[in-house]
Order: structure tokens, then sequence, then C-alpha cells
């Protein structure tokens, strides 16, 4: 076999320096920071740590939360020989909070009682300056908090409705339920796009006790008074842009693997440790592209995340082309999708709710529930909200001392008052099925 030509091996020569180039280039923009936002101010970081901030005052409430009673011991109806654990009714407080006892149950009102301090001390966080979640960090930043919160607006929800039940508690038990729907607006108010989820959870727990809750109240005036103040806790969409942000910097914060070629090089040789450096510098170059995607889109999200789920569909109509020239602006995009739909979620509820009380008030300075829902103008509401899924009016039917009340949901069609498959936003519907509307 002869000797290689002279300009094969320069040829060879070349390739080899310009692929070792190209590697090193590669590296030294892999190893280049890529930030989103700027970092977060040094004031906002300090007002994280500081005690003003509502959030230490809400954790030290989920602290002194106190474990429930034990389920209550009965004979079967089948069989009465046998011992079944009570079975809560779907109304009840003591279902909301799983508690296996009667709503009058001593145990359990002693159980509620016993959270008097906790409950307080939500009530003290709610007039705090602000909000803000303590820890700024990467993707791994605690959210085990969330579930105590939750636990905590539970407690709330189920004592408003024991003293509703209760005489001459009714303003305080609208008091408890209101202070349920604060504390999911302020949950939301920061953290990522979970947090925003766990503080719709929130309050889509007070909206789903309305009805009931409504009912219980006999005082006119405390309805009234509940509307007013229900009417600037809900549809306060502009705020989900917070969010956003707070999950973006969680990505900047996010901590990077040093990698260069002399990483790839090194190590013990076996194929699988070359695999899995690969696939490190691989999720290295998707997380830089995907800050950069968001970097260079920012204020067409943040765009975005202040409009209604109807103008959203419209808006991703209207900008396709851009959102659809990289694979990695799908997981903002999805992100941002989920945002939206939960706010209108959260808002259909809030609206429906404001609804709901207000049909309540008709029937008790009217005797019955009216015929068409724009009876409610101006005898109870100013202003009939509308469905923030359709832009129109909720749908509304009465039958007899009973109705239905709900909203199109996600799909923006009446499927008949129909949650399941979560189609429809129901706010209330027959205690019966009606088969009449």
């Amino acid at each position: 076999m002869g000797k290689p030509h002279k300009s094969t091996v320069v040829s060879l020569i070349i390739v080899i320096v310009a692929a070792g180039a190209g590697i090193s280039i590669f590296f030294r923009i892999l190893n280049t920071p890529v930030a989103i936002l700027p970092p977060e101010s040094a004031e906002v970081a300090a007002k994280r740590q500081a005690s003003d901030n509502a959030f230490f005052a809400l954790e030290e409430a989920a602290k002194t939360q106190i474990p429930a009673p034990t389920a209550l011991v009965q004979p079967s109806p089948d069989k009465p020989a046998e011992k079944v654990a009570y079975t809560p009714k779907p109304d009840s407080a003591a279902r909301l909070l799983e508690v296996f006892r009667p709503d009058d149950d001593p145990s359990f009102r002693a159980y509620i009682e016993a959270h008097a301090p906790a409950l307080a001390k939500i009530h003290e966080a709610l007039h705090k300056p602000y909000y803000l979640c303590p820890e700024l960090g990467g993707f791994a930043t605690k959210t085990d908090y969330l579930g105590g919160f939750t636990r905590l607006g539970k407690l709330l929800c189920a004592r408003a409705m024991i003293r509703a039940r209760a005489g001459g508690q009714e303003a305080a038990a609208m008091e408890d339920w209101l202070d349920c729907i604060r504390l999911g607006r302020l949950v939301g108010s920061d953290g990522a796009v979970m947090n925003f989820a766990a503080g719709a959870e929130l309050q889509r727990i007070a909206f789903s006790r309305v009805p009931q809750l409504a009912r219980d109240l006999t005082d006119a005036e405390v309805l009234r008074n509940g509307i007013e103040q229900l009417i600037p806790l809900i549809g306060y969409g502009q705020d989900t842009a917070a969010n956003l942000e707070f999950g973006w910097r969680q990505l900047d914060l996010t901590p990077n693997i040093p990698i260069s070629a002399a990483h790839l090089a090194t190590g013990e040789g076996p194929v699988n440790k070359l695999l899995g450096r690969l696939s490190i510098v691989r999720a290295r170059w998707y997380i830089r592209s995907l800050r950069v995607q968001i970097r260079d889109n920012h204020d067409l999200f943040l765009e975005g995340a202040k409009l209604s789920l109807p103008e959203f569909v419209k808006w991703k109509e209207a900008h396709a082309e851009t959102l659809a020239s990289d694979h990695h602006i799908l997981r903002p995009l999805d992100e941002l999708m989920r945002l939206v739909v939960t706010r209108a979620e959260r808002d259909a509820r809030g609206a429906g709710v404001q609804l709901a009380l207000a049909l309540e008030l008709y029937r008790k300075q009217q005797g019955n529930y009216p015929d068409a829902i724009e009876s409610l103008k101006p005898v109870c509401l100013q202003n009939l909200p509308t469905d923030p899924f359709s832009g129109a009016a909720f749908i509304y039917r009465r039958a007899g001392d009973d109705y239905a009340l709900y909203s199109v949901g996600e799909n923006g069609q009446d499927d008949g008052g129909t949650e399941l498959r979560r189609l429809d936003t129901v706010i209330h519907t027959y205690a019966e099925p009606a088969g009449a509307a």
C-alpha cells in the first residue's frame, strides 16, 4: 500500500484542527452564562427573609396544626354485630377535613376550636404588608409548605360551615370563608406556576362550599356584605406575570455543571461513562436554549399572561409562526397555557360564586329564586359578572326551589352542567337530577 498523498494528509490535519476549534467554540458557548432576567434586587431579596413577610406567619400557623381525632366506630347498618367507621356526609365540615366523625361530635368541635390560634395567625398574615416565598432557588426549591397552607384553608372553611349553622355567628362564618379566599390569593401571588395553582385550589375549596353556606345563612345583611367584600377578591388576572417570572428566575438559578472537552476525555473509560457525560452536555444545551428562547420572547409571554382565555387563543393564532419557530418554546408555552386556564377556572368559580350569593340574597328578599339571572341586577348586584371562558353570561336554569348555575368551561361549550371530565365548571346544580330545566 502506497504512502498517503501529501494533500490528503494536509486535508486531514485541517479537518482535525477545524473539529477541535469547533468543539472548543461549542463548549465556550455552552459555558457562557445566559440569564432570562437580571438578578433580583438586594431590596427584594432582603424582604423575602424579613419578619414582615406574611409567609412566616403562615408557616408558623401551619406548624401548629394538631392530629385529627380518630374515626368514630359504630355498628354496621347491614350487620350490627360488625363495627365500621362513621362516614361523614358529603356537605359536612368533617368530610372537607377527612375526619370520620359527625359535625356535632364533641371531639370534632374540640379539634376545630384547638386550631383557633393557628387561624388567628392566618388573619394576622393577611394584614402583613406583603407575601414573598423566602426561597428563590433553582428547580429544587422546596414547596412542601403548600400542603400545610391548604390544610389551613380547609380549617377556615370548616369553621365557617359550623359557625353558619350556629346561632349568632353568621358574620364570623362569612369572615372565615372570605379569609380562605384571601389566603388563596396570597399564596398564589408569589412563587412559580405551581404556587399559583395551589392558591387557586385554596379558592376552589372555599368556592365549592358557597351554595350550602349561603343557604345556611339567614341574615340577608351578612350575605350582602359578603358579596361586596368578595368582588375585589376575584378577577385579578394581571398578577400571573409574577408567577412566570418567578419560575424563570428559578431556571436562571438552576446550577450549571461545568463541562469542557477535557471532561469528556477523562474518566475510567467505560462507554456508559462517556454516554453519561454526553447526556449531561445535551441537558446543559437544552437548558441554555430554553433560557435563550424565554429571554428573547420575554415580552411576548408576559403579554399572553395578561389575556383572558378567549383572547389567549386568538393571541396564539396571531403569533403561531413565532411560537413554532423553535421546539424549546413549547415548554414555556405549555406552562403559560396552564397558567391561563387555571386562572380562567379560578375566575369562573369566583364570578359564579358571586352570582350564587346574589341568588340566595334574592331568594331571602323575594321568597324564591329569579326566573332569569338578569333579575339580580340591580336588586342584588350592580353588574353581572361574565363567564371568563366564553365572555358571555353564565348559564342559569331555575327548577322550582332549586337551580343550576355553571360556566361552559375550557371547551367553551354548554354540556348541560356536566363537570365530569371537566366539561363545564359547575357552581351549583340541582339537589336531585331534574328532567326539565
